[in-house]
């Protein structure tokens, strides 16, 4: 399993089951500050039961 889902269109969110938690941008490599932001998306999704994209 990956860390999240990544879509590319809106039309792509009503495939996955809520609730989403959204990590919006361009992640145009993996520094230390989209790291942060990615994986704390992630932990608080999973917190609920959620799905990270």
């Amino acid at each position: 399993m990956s860390i999240m889902e990544t879509v590319r269109s809106i039309s792509e969110l009503s495939k996955l089951r809520g609730p989403l938690f959204l990590a919006i941008g361009v992640f145009d490599g993996m520094h230390l500050g989209h790291q942060a932001v990615i994986s704390t998306s992630a932990e608080h999704a999973r917190s609920v039961n959620g799905t990270p994209v």
